[in-house]
């Protein structure tokens, strides 16, 4: 076909087509974003997972004698071969049946404790980052993300991250440019600290605590983990003075709020009279000022008004109980680990599980404690109204409704009272699990954890200090392979500092009969 050659023919579509396609794209592309919305909303992204075992010398210890096959029925211990003629007849099975309290030790059961130990947080991401507000300062997301790729994909014992402007915190000012040691272990090729969890769910971004934050730690010449050692130098009362609600852990140290000021923050109190709650500026620099006066690895466990952190232990425990200083963790589960490890994922993670018990334990009133809690939240959508009943509001908010914590926690019979067995009546579990499950799968793999093997260099030097062990009647208590007789002793007997001994006191004032 000729054309002419005075006429320019268009061969593109026409206005109306182009613009049609220019809306069409950028309809897929709104699509798109809004599906990737949804699914990261509905969706849950995790980081940090339980390591792979080359990674950690755990390979070349010699494991504890935690036996496969074994049971554990409420801390009475029935070995393999006590457990074998059992199963083979009706009473047995009905002796050794979960619905008898027995927990049977299995490889699947040691998988699961190490994959909880490593990963599982009981929900305390929610208090941490969205009341506490836990990495939302200089110490943050951001911050903990450059210091991480500034390792280069190598592993460190010392997170540290810098301050980038002049900030106080408490009674001290850090100078911008500081470096703040964090202690936080990094595994090599690792996105986040070893023992913490990072999860993007319902559109935001948090980070949980788990066991191995405090009681797994790197070896830093060679970069394995050790799994069950303390971790000497993480700084728990650093990160948690930086974070911008601090106020509310105050129960971790000996800052009463109803000591503190009034604020300008109205509530309706226990009498349903509108009142105010403590000066949030004031109690945060007081709790904070406290926190900071925490030394690298330790952490008060004790929850009840007494600024008394401690050494964080091993978790080296097998034939190693009584759990306790005192007498709690003495009972139950695996002679009462397993009530350990509850309390640190029920009462010690997350302030908000002893509101019922509040008056009890520390002389304030719900209200007043909830309020004091929420009041200056990280996330605006858990802070208290104005003019709000705080156990109302609570309700509204909470993440898991129908219990009485903001963590995944179950109530024992009798709560809101305790008892030896779960101090504050509550033990920690996740949905699906039976009952103790998680909990009990952890001490079954913690009882099966022991150090490396050490290269003694100098035998005299070992022998000496065996004798003064023995000379300094140490080993009268600290007897046996595991240096320990099983005794919980009297502080006054022992005559050792007096001020952990007391500190769980307010709890027995709360117990009842324990039950599960």
């Amino acid at each position: 076909m000729k054309t002419n050659p005075g006429i320019t023919i268009d061969s593109s579509p026409p206005k109306v087509e182009r613009q049609k396609n220019r809306w069409r794209a950028i309809g897929i592309v709104l699509f798109i974003a809004i599906l990737v919305s949804f699914l990261t909303y509905r969706l849950e992204i995790v980081l940090g997972k339980t390591p792979s075992l080359d990674k950690t010398f755990t390979l070349v210890t010699q494991a504890a004698p935690q036996e496969v096959g074994s049971y554990d029925v409420l801390g009475y211990a029935i070995n393999q071969q006590q457990a074998t003629p059992l199963l083979d007849t009706e009473e047995g099975r009905k002796q050794l049946s979960p619905e008898n309290g027995a927990f049977a030790v299995t490889n699947e059961t040691l998988k699961l404790g190490r994959d909880a130990f490593y990963s599982e947080t009981f929900g305390n991401e929610i208090f941490q980052a969205d009341v506490v507000g836990a990495l939302n300062s200089p110490i943050n997301i951001i911050t903990v993300g450059q210091a991480i790729a500034k390792l280069g994909n190598k592993h460190t014992t010392n997170l540290q991250i810098p301050v980038n402007e002049d900030v106080t915190v408490g009674d001290r000012t850090f100078k911008a440019g500081t470096l703040l040691n964090t202690g936080l272990d990094v595994p090599a090729n690792s996105f986040v600290p070893l023992g913490m969890r990072a999860s993007f769910t319902k559109g935001k971004l948090r980070f949980g605590i788990t066991c191995a934050l405090c009681h797994a730690t790197i070896d830093n010449k060679t970069g394995k983990i050790l799994e069950g050692a303390p971790n000497n130098d993480v700084n728990t009362g650093l990160v948690l003075a930086f974070a911008t609600n601090s106020a509310a852990m105050f129960r971790q140290t000996d800052i009463n709020p109803t000591q503190i000021s009034a604020g300008k923050h109205t509530y309706i109190n226990a009498n349903g009279e509108k009142s105010r709650l403590p000066d949030a500026k004031a109690l945060e620099d007081a709790v904070d000022a406290k926190l900071l006066t925490w030394s690298p690895g330790n952490f008060d466990s004790t929850g009840t008004l007494v600024n008394n952190p401690s050494q964080i232990p091993s978790s080296y425990t097998f034939d190693a109980w009584p759990y306790g200083w005192s007498g709690h963790s003495a009972i139950g589960w695996f002679h009462g680990l397993t009530t350990l490890n509850s309390n640190v994922h029920a009462t010690n993670s997350d302030g908000t599980n002893s509101a019922d018990a509040s008056q009890t334990l520390l002389g304030i009133d719900k209200e007043t404690y909830l309020g004091t809690i929420l009041q200056n939240a990280a996330n605006p959508a858990f802070r208290l109204p104005e003019e709000s009943k705080p156990s109302e509001f609570f309700d509204i908010i909470d993440p898991t409704p129908g219990e009485p914590a903001i963590n995944k926690v179950i109530r024992m019979p009798g709560y809101p009272k305790g008892s030896p067995f779960m101090l504050d009546g509550l033990m920690a579990s996740s949905p699906g699990f039976p009952v103790g499950e998680q909990l009990n799968a952890m001490s079954a793999w913690q009882n099966t954890l022991a150090p490396p093997p050490i290269q003694v260099s100098d035998v005299g030097s070992l022998e000496k200090g065996a004798a003064v062990f023995t000379r300094a009647g140490c080993i009268e208590c600290h007897s046996g392979r595991y240096f320990t007789n099983h005794d919980v002793i009297a502080q006054n007997e022992i005559g050792t500092q007096p001020s952990r001994a007391p500190t769980l006191a307010p709890f027995t004032k709360n117990f009842t009969t324990p039950q599960t």
